[in-house]
């Protein structure tokens, strides 16, 4: 994924990874104390700088791919898909209802991937 080569979405430890990111999101955007939420963000992404916030709601997919420089703002219902490393520099302001998308996922997965079916679904 990180090094450009196809990848299964369905991948159990990916899996794992995404409903990580999601439970601290699920945290992060009923938390109202900003300090609070600064350390579920330390949690969450590879790294956010000094002085950065975030305001909920606040989606990402994985998380730790995630790199926030100093005095960064987002406002809210901000999406950050960061299924590659996603970047935002020192002293950058992101408006509302902002998405960020990496490249998506391969259009022609490898032969043979398939994914999972759903539980009582043959």
């Amino acid at each position: 994924m990180l090094a450009g080569e196809s990848y299964n979405f369905f991948d159990p430890d990916l899996a794992a990874e995404r409903e990580r990111a999601t439970e601290l999101l699920r945290v992060f955007n009923r938390t109202e104390a900003p300090s609070a939420r600064q350390r579920i963000l330390r949690q969450l992404l590879r790294h956010i700088g000094q002085d950065s916030m975030i305001q909920p709601p606040f989606y990402c997919t994985y998380g730790h791919n995630t790199h926030i420089g100093d005095h960064v703002y987002l406002n809210w219902s901000c999406i950050i898909i960061d299924n590659n490393e996603v970047r935002l520099g020192d002293q950058v302001m992101v408006g509302p209802s902002c998405r960020s998308t990496r490249p998506p996922i391969p259009s022609r997965p490898k032969r043979g991937t398939r994914a999972p079916k759903s539980p009582g679904r043959s």
